[in-house]
């Protein structure tokens, strides 16, 4: 979308409302909503988890991403 497409339907000097132009709504893209995903089941197992435990396992997930991120 262009900068051009937004203001094509505005009028200067008039104040606009919610009620005139919604705001804009972004939909998550793939990606973050499979990222949302995963981090909502690692706090849920994290809560389950005692503090070292916990701990241990923030330790082997940044081995792992070291590992596996290019």
């Amino acid at each position: 979308m262009k900068l051009t497409d937004l203001l094509k339907d505005i009028e200067l000097g008039k104040v606009y409302t919610d009620k005139d132009k919604p705001p804009f709504q972004v939909n998550e893209g793939k990606v973050d909503q499979h990222f949302n995903k995963i981090i909502g089941l690692l706090q849920k197992v994290s809560r389950k988890l005692s503090d070292d435990d916990a701990y241990e396992l923030s330790t082997k997930l940044k081995v792992w991403f070291n590992k596996n991120v290019y």
